[in-house]
C-alpha cells in the first residue's frame, strides 16, 4: 500500500463522514435565513447539527491527526463519547463504559478512539462499547442486539479484505499505529459482540 493510496483513502473517509453533517448545518442556516430569524425549533436544529459537526471534527483531529486535542485521559474520553453521540439516530443509541488506568500513555488514547469508531460501526441497532485501557494494552468490546462484524474495517484487521477501502480507514490507521508502538491487533466476534484488542508483541 503506497503512502498516496493511504492518504487518498483517509481523505475520502473524512469527506464521507463530514459531508452529510455539513450539509445539514448549511440547510439549517438556510432555514433561518428563509424565516428571517431564529424560531426556537429551527435554532435548536441548527445548534444540534453544529454540535455534531464539531464532535466529528474533534474526533478526526484526535484519532487521525498527529497533533490533536488530547491533553489528558479525561479529554480523550469526552472526545470519544461526543463522537459516539454524533453518530446516533432515532434507532441507534450508544453507551460507553470505561475501565482505564489514569496513567495510560496518551499516545494509546488514539487506539481506543479508533477502536471505538470501529466498534460503533458494528452496532447497527445500537448497544454498549466497553473500553479497557492500560499501559499493557487496549481493549474495545461492542455489544448489542445486532452486531454486524462483516464490514471492511473488521475484514482489514482480519486480513481478509482484498483491497482497502475508505470504510476500512480507521482499521488501517489503528493497525499502523499499533505496529509503531509494538502492539498487535486481535479481533473476535459473533452475532452478539465484537472485540478488538491491541496487545504488546510477544
Amino acid at each position: 500500500m503506497t503512502d498516496l493510496f493511504f492518504t487518498e483513502t483517509i481523505v475520502t473517509r473524512f469527506s464521507h463522514d463530514l459531508a452529510g453533517v455539513m450539509s445539514a448545518v448549511s440547510n439549517s442556516l438556510s432555514l433561518l435565513a428563509d424565516f428571517g430569524g431564529a424560531d426556537e425549533e429551527t435554532l435548536a436544529l441548527a445548534t444540534a447539527n453544529a454540535e455534531t459537526l464539531l464532535a466529528r471534527l474533534r474526533f478526526f483531529r484526535a484519532a487521525f491527526g498527529s497533533d490533536g486535542p488530547i491533553t489528558d485521559l479525561t479529554a480523550a474520553k469526552k472526545i470519544t463519547e461526543d463522537y459516539l453521540k454524533s453518530v446516533e439516530n432515532r434507532s441507534v443509541r450508544l453507551s460507553c463504559v470505561w475501565k482505564t488506568d489514569e496513567d495510560l500513555p496518551l499516545p494509546f488514547c488514539r487506539l481506543f478512539l479508533l477502536g471505538a469508531q470501529i466498534g460503533a460501526e458494528t452496532l447497527i441497532r445500537g448497544g454498549s462499547i466497553t473500553i479497557t485501557a492500560s499501559s499493557s494494552g487496549i481493549g474495545v468490546r461492542a455489544e448489542g442486539p445486532v452486531v454486524k462484524s462483516d464490514n471492511d474495517a473488521v475484514a482489514f484487521l482480519k486480513g481478509t479484505l482484498e483491497k482497502p477501502t475508505p470504510k476500512a480507514a480507521p482499521a488501517m490507521l489503528s493497525a499502523a499505529f499499533a505496529a509503531e508502538n509494538g502492539l498487535t491487533a486481535k479481533v473476535d466476534s459473533d452475532d452478539t459482540y465484537f472485540s478488538l484488542t491491541f496487545l504488546h508483541n510477544g
